[in-house]
């Protein structure tokens, strides 16, 4: 009979199996999130065998909780969202309608987690979306994104009893609840992020030895086509290192940050040469796609290794089975899949300011969106709302309240939950 800890391992090998970019690359019929390009998908198979190596440094490098799946869309796997949902919160923050939160205990050494809620009509109700809110620090932090996935939603009446009872749905309490002893361990959540920390740790050595040559080669290329694209690309890129290399020139991922920064600044140029870009990518792409590959194998074996020195350690029944190897064919030899993946608009706001540069969706449920976009004051309204949710992810765990949740008494009836 398996112990629970050996339940629990066998369910994290389960779990990692699905981990991102073990699906193969599509044909350019098929759609692969992101939200920051004009279309809100990208459709070009190496575009997105690139975009996906970005991903995969953000899993690791920041040792995130979810995984993007075959469409793109980030989302976390059920028993992590279980034991987030069933977690104790407090509220950190209100504004008008958005409210914001975070666990009462650390997941270990990583630090509370943080949820956005959103509260917006539907029909004659209301519905509440409980989202969690990872930071993605990228260039030793001289950046930082934030990755969400939606963990719960609540509908009901609307009226004061509304959110008494979200709070009891989010098991959301008071400043001053005592957490059982027992409560919040974060098995799951924990077993997790140490996982891809140290495959990040194990494995950075490697990768950084990638990323030189990724870098290295990008810049060839774009030296050699001396045209106006590549001259503006390359002239922004050294304006910026020179101010932000000294922040990671003696770190060890010093190359990963300088890709990070060479992103960035391709992402700024991008659509005023739109027939050079074009090219230029291209060219890169086939300069580094042999190595981008190279580095995927470096990270997934590196994942095997660590699982089962974790399967060795664990405490019960040895419950650990090798998952295959991942198969995954060139960008070049895309494989053809279903044309009608579904691929719904979801709201996102970009925030900026010198040290931030943040990109948010605030859930994927549809209704939500629709009633977010009802008008341009709601959408700033939402906006001003995620600069300060955004704020708290990197400010610590400082609690501020600016106006309290009713906590009516009510006749606690059956409750509805979405």
């Amino acid at each position: 009979m398996k112990t629970d800890e050996g339940k629990v391992l066998e369910k994290e090998l389960t779990l990692e199996k699905s981990a991102v970019q073990e699906q193969p690359v599509q044909d350019e019929r098929y759609k692969y999130k992101r939200e920051d390009c004009e279309t809100g998908y990208l459709t070009d198979p190496i575009e997105i065998e690139e975009f996906i190596r970005h991903q995969r440094i953000d899993i690791y490098q920041n040792a995130l909780l979810g995984d993007y799946g075959v469409d793109g869309t980030y989302a976390l796997p059920d028993e992590i969202t279980d034991e987030l949902l069933k977690a104790h919160k407090v509220i950190t923050n209100n504004y008008e309608n958005f409210i914001f939160a975070q666990t009462v205990r650390p997941i270990g050494e990583y630090g509370v987690a943080k949820f956005f809620i959103t509260v917006t009509e539907l029909g004659e109700g209301l519905l509440a979306t409980l989202t969690l809110v990872e930071p993605v620090h990228k260039m030793n932090k001289l950046v930082t994104n934030a990755q969400s996935a939606q963990i719960a939603s609540y509908a009901d009446k609307r009226g004061q009893e509304f959110y008494f009872k979200m709070k009891q749905e989010f098991n959301i309490v008071d400043d001053d609840y005592v957490v059982p002893q027992d409560a919040d361990k974060f098995i799951y959540a924990l077993r997790r992020k140490n996982q891809r920390a140290e495959v990040w740790k194990k494995s950075l050595k490697e990768i950084e030895r990638t990323e030189q040559e990724i870098f290295e080669k990008r810049i060839e290329v774009l030296e050699k086509l001396d045209s106006d694209y590549s001259k503006e690309v390359l002239a922004r890129f050294n304006g910026e290192r020179s101010k932000k290399e000294p922040f990671f020139k003696k770190s060890p991922n010093h190359y990963t940050c300088m890709n990070q920064l060479l992103d960035e600044c391709i992402s700024i140029v991008a659509g005023r040469f739109p027939q050079q870009e074009v090219l230029a990518f291209k060219k890169m792409m086939d300069a580094t796609l042999d190595i981008v590959e190279e580095q995927k194998k470096i990270i997934v074996a590196t994942r095997g290794e660590v699982a089962r020195e974790h399967a060795k350690t664990a405490p019960g029944p040895r419950v650990y089975s090798e998952p295959p190897a991942p198969k995954r064919e060139p960008a070049k030899q895309a494989q053809k899949v279903k044309e009608n993946v579904k691929q719904e608009p979801i709201t996102s706001f970009m925030p900026h300011n010198e040290s931030t540069d943040v990109k948010k969706s605030l859930g994927n449920a549809d209704k939500v969106a629709d009633e977010i976009n009802k008008t341009d004051a709601q959408s700033q309204k939402v906006s001003n709302a995620f600069n300060d949710a955004v704020k708290g992810l990197t400010s610590g765990n400082t609690r501020q309240r600016t106006q309290a949740v009713p906590k009516p008494k009510v006749n606690q009836g059956p409750e509805m939950s979405m």
